[in-house]
């Protein structure tokens, strides 16, 4: 009777390490389930902060071009204006001429 206490004791004590390992490993589950959810939070943060810099991003290349487009609109009204400053002093130079002209013809015709 004795050596039936004496492995049932060690049956027991088995028992109780497998039970004690079988609570490790659930605790050490656990605690993957929770690393692995909180991976997963962290790498949606990252996917959610990479798309608002993308939206960012393109709203300043967006932002750039406007930029470049009004400078080109700008360029082309300045170049057109002078352009039409050139023109206008040209027309202003023979319009000199053309009187100098008149007046010296009225000069010789007075003579």
């Amino acid at each position: 009777m004795l050596e039936f206490r004496k492995k049932e004791v060690e049956f027991q004590e088995k028992n109780s390490e497998n039970l004690s390992l079988q609570r490790q490993q659930l605790e050490i589950k656990a605690k993957q389930n929770l690393y692995d959810k909180q991976k997963v939070k962290a790498l949606k943060l990252i996917s959610n902060e990479m798309k608002r810099q993308e939206v960012e991003i393109i709203q300043q290349i967006k932002n750039v071009q406007i930029v470049q487009d009004s400078y080109e609109i700008f360029k082309q009204n300045s170049d057109q204006m002078n352009q039409q400053d050139e023109d206008y002093y040209e027309l202003i130079e023979q319009i000199i001429e053309t009187q100098q002209q008149i007046d010296q013809f009225d000069l010789s015709d007075q003579k």
